[in-house]
């Protein structure tokens, strides 16, 4: 199996080179979405055409949740060297969906972007922008939350200040218009957007650490280590789930999810993963 899976990637690899249609310039946008509670979502649009098509990503993704439809219906993907390969009959449109893998230290959540594709970055309100290199093309406020167009590379980092009445905001299914504000100029659009970061900041400085790091914990995640304790501290993936009523590709987010923030670790065990409490 090891084998045929081998050769099967280097034959995907060698199309990608030698492929005229192996490339990354099927992009239309790129869509990236921080959730209230720290999760970061990314939307990569865009067209296939006949052969192999590769599209790079400019995050690094948890590879368990890559997605990839293809007019609307879902199509398999191999992803390899940080880019995800997509095999086509026909000329079709592609949406790409994955989360981020995001790194957690001192309260602070960060990724990097490694493209210098143009892309949107959306931020709710308890989101705490610390961005590095950031080249900012356009930025407005529209349904409480900020807008950025910008280009990479860059890292972004950002700390959750409080969750926005307990809901976690989603990507949005489509890419958004970028339109913007007729009244006011980009440079004005900034200085709205400094002063918002400004003032959350001062409240953020007044949080305890503690109370902080409590932010990233969803129902999901404190769910996750109840069961977890009632096990005497450890317990196999496939039990959780079962016991949690939720789907396989839910409890693996959150369970990698609580592994960056320090709070279990994981095991690999057979064809299961045994998960086991840290704190």
């Amino acid at each position: 199996m090891k084998t045929v899976l081998a050769i099967t990637m280097l034959f995907a690899t060698l199309l990608v080179i030698t492929s005229p249609h192996a490339c990354a310039q099927q992009v239309s946008s790129i869509v990236i979405t921080i959730g209230s509670d720290g999760i970061v979502y990314v939307e990569i649009n865009g067209t296939v055409e006949v052969g192999v098509n590769s599209f790079e990503c400019p995050v690094e993704p948890i590879s368990a949740t890559i997605e990839v439809l293809m007019d609307s219906e879902v199509a398999p993907a191999i992803y390899y060297n940080n880019s995800i390969l997509v095999v086509s009959n026909d000329n079709r449109s592609a949406r790409i969906t994955y989360i981020a893998n995001v790194t957690f230290e001192n309260g602070r959540a960060s990724f990097y972007y490694n493209s210098m594709r143009e892309a949107t970055l959306i931020v709710p309100p308890n989101i705490l922008l610390l961005p590095e290199n950031l080249t900012i093309m356009d930025a407005y406020l529209r349904d409480n939350r900020l807008f950025l167009r910008f280009k990479g590379p860059s890292t972004i980092s950002f700390v959750v200040t409080e969750e926005a009445d307990g809901q976690t905001l989603k990507p949005p299914s489509a890419p958004p218009t970028i339109i913007p504000a007729p009244l006011i100029g980009v440079e004005v659009a900034l200085y709205v957007a400094i002063a918002v970061a400004a003032v959350v900041a001062i409240v953020a400085m007044k949080k305890k650490r503690g109370s902080r790091l409590a932010t990233y914990l969803d129902e999901v995640d404190k769910a996750i280590i109840e069961r977890l304790r009632k096990h005497g501290g450890e317990a196999l993936q496939g039990l959780l789930y079962r016991e949690l009523g939720l789907p396989k590709a839910t409890v693996w987010r959150h369970v990698k999810k609580l592994e960056k923030m320090g709070y279990v670790s994981i095991e690999r065990i057979g064809r299961d993963n045994k998960v086991r409490l840290l704190k």
